[in-house]
């Protein structure tokens, strides 16, 4: 990594923490950080507006992430949350796919993902992060979706950071013994349909009846369960020459990553 300190390509990049590289560049870079691509049996794509043939791309260097849907609560759990602490932060993130993925088709280009040996990479059970945090109600997105009614009907921000201070950790935890009667009633834009939903999930996984459950405990809820990458199937892998994992599948990764178009490899 001495070699990238003092090259003069990784002074400036955009707003994606991506540069465009020459083909000799993009040669020399491969060579020096990523033996493991051609060793390894799973590729990796990622579709993306058309930057050029060549790209390198460290996510740490460009701004913070926003979803294509319509919530981003799931970027600041998948960030924050302590069951995720040894994973990549998806707030800053390469996000790519496996073979047959919708995440490796996205934007106008298609390009051939290339970590840098050794880094994590995180492999979402299903084909996208979506799939992957949906339920029984919703297959697309229905956890992500029921933490955010919940939340907002309970007055605290979907943002990790809470505003006037704290964390969602601190806030829902503040919130005590009296999480189900009073303090609920007392919040302005209380929603009770959606904290019943809530509860009502909560319950299934404890022995605990909604109007038992704790601030506490919901916290608890979301990081144990809901959230939680092991419980939901994600795979953290090393991208070394044993790299495998199966088609459809999206990933994604701190980087820093190589991109070349899919048809010039």
């Amino acid at each position: 990594m001495k070699w990238l300190k003092t090259y003069k390509i990784f002074e400036n990049y955009n707003r994606f923490g991506t540069k465009t590289l020459t083909e000799v560049e993009f040669d020399q870079i491969r060579k020096e950080n990523c033996k493991n691509w051609t060793k390894v049996e799973t590729e990796l794509y990622r579709g993306m507006p058309d930057l050029g043939d060549y790209l390198y791309i460290d996510p740490l260097k460009g701004d913070f992430r926003s979803s294509i849907e319509d919530t981003n609560i799931h970027l600041d759990l998948l960030s924050n949350l302590p069951s995720w602490k040894d994973y990549p932060k998806y707030e800053r993130c390469v996000i790519g796919g496996t073979r047959g993925s919708a995440t490796g088709t996205y934007g106008e280009s298609v390009y051939e993902l290339i970590p840098f040996d050794d880094i994590k990479i995180v492999v979402c059970p299903k084909s996208t992060i979506w799939e992957s945090l949906g339920n029984d109600d919703n297959e697309f997105g229905g956890d992500i979706y029921l933490v955010e009614w919940f939340l907002d009907s309970i007055g605290l921000d979907t943002s990790w950071e809470q505003i006037g201070g704290g964390t969602i950790e601190t806030k829902l935890k503040s919130l005590g013994n009296s999480f189900y009667g009073s303090k609920i009633s007392e919040m302005p834009n209380k929603d009770q349909e959606a904290v019943d939903n809530f509860l009502m999930r909560h319950a299934e996984f404890s022995w605990k009846r909604p109007n038992e459950i704790t601030g506490e405990d919901c916290y608890n809820f979301i990081n144990n369960s809901l959230f939680n990458p092991k419980s939901r199937g994600f795979q953290l892998l090393n991208y070394d020459q044993n790299f495998k994992t199966e088609t459809g599948k999206q990933i994604w990764t701190e980087g820093p990553c190589l991109l070349i178009k899919s048809h010039l490899v």
